[in-house]
């Protein structure tokens, strides 16, 4: 199998994981085993591809990604049926399995929970994930428990039919009560993990845009309530870090100000889609965490 690379400073792990919906760790090892080439030449996992390099990737049917390993934990259950479940992640949970997270993730104990099936339309280590949250964000989420209803949620998502809401603590005292972030947002050019806004038209970005409401003001701290219009990739965190009030807690985005431990302070407080057989509107809406009522 041969592919050409679409653009110039892509990682070739990360891209063939996204490429082949796969786990980082699974086309890690393809690299490792010699089984991946760029311009036929056997490469490092770390390799950066220049736009139209040609990848050949060496696979067969003896190549599977290992299966998830069913862990038992904690698994806080808002609501359930045969389709979908909604679950309150804690912080500090990783959603899926990754580079350096092969278990203890939401994922392996979504399969103990759920051991008569769970959607595997996102492949065999992300079953039942139709979006994710990020370690240290908590919050609301919905799982698929059959390919049906995982389709048809991503079909919302893509369509913004989905309403997310989020409560947030930054630094900085916010002078406006309620304004919109309109900023296009790419992936790092020396740092593929991390996002960026671009302003520059000539680059390759996606439109990112997020609304913000101030609910209280403390002395060098505010706390606000997100809609998200898109659903980008660390959207509000980018975001926010740009206007110069990165979150609380923020090690990746937040600079010299993060001081605190524990990750960024950001809740998913409220999930609203439409139920992907009978089409009913479902709400879920949580009260203001322990985690930032107590900034």
């Amino acid at each position: 199998m041969k592919l050409k690379v679409p653009e110039t400073g892509l990682r070739i792990d990360v891209f063939l994981t996204s490429y082949l919906n796969k786990s980082r760790n699974f086309v890690q090892k393809l690299i490792k085993d010699g089984r991946i080439r760029v311009n036929e030449v056997a490469v490092k996992v770390s390799c950066i591809l220049e736009k139209n390099d040609e990848i050949t990737l060496d696979l067969n049917d003896e190549i599977t990604e290992e299966k998830v390993v069913s862990e038992q934990g904690c698994l806080d259950v808002l609501w359930q049926d045969k389709d979908v479940a909604v679950i309150n992640k804690p912080a500090g949970l990783v959603v899926h399995l990754g580079a350096g997270n092969d278990k203890g993730t939401l994922v392996n104990i979504l399969k103990y929970y759920y051991a008569e099936g769970l959607s595997d339309l996102g492949g065999a280590d992300r079953l039942g994930i139709v979006h994710r949250l990020d370690k240290d964000t908590e919050g609301v989420m919905v799982v698929a428990k059959n390919n049906f209803a995982h389709a048809k949620l991503v079909e919302e998502f893509k369509k913004r039919e989905v309403e997310k809401r989020y409560y947030a603590v930054v630094y900085g005292n916010i002078k406006e009560d309620d304004f919109v972030i309109d900023l296009p947002l790419a992936r790092a050019v020396r740092d593929r993990k991390k996002m960026r806004v671009v302003l520059d038209e000539d680059v390759k970005s996606r439109k990112a845009v997020s609304e913000v409401r101030v609910l209280k003001r403390y002395n060098t701290k505010t706390l606000i309530e997100i809609n998200l219009k898109t659903g980008r990739t660390h959207q509000i965190r980018v975001h926010l870090a740009y206007l110069g009030f990165p979150l609380v807690g923020d090690k990746t985005y937040g600079g010299k100000k993060v001081k605190r431990k524990g990750g960024q302070l950001l809740q998913s407080y409220f999930l609203a889609f439409m139920h992907p057989r009978t089409g009913e509107r479902l709400v879920f809406k949580r009260p203001l965490s322990g985690r930032l009522a107590s900034v």
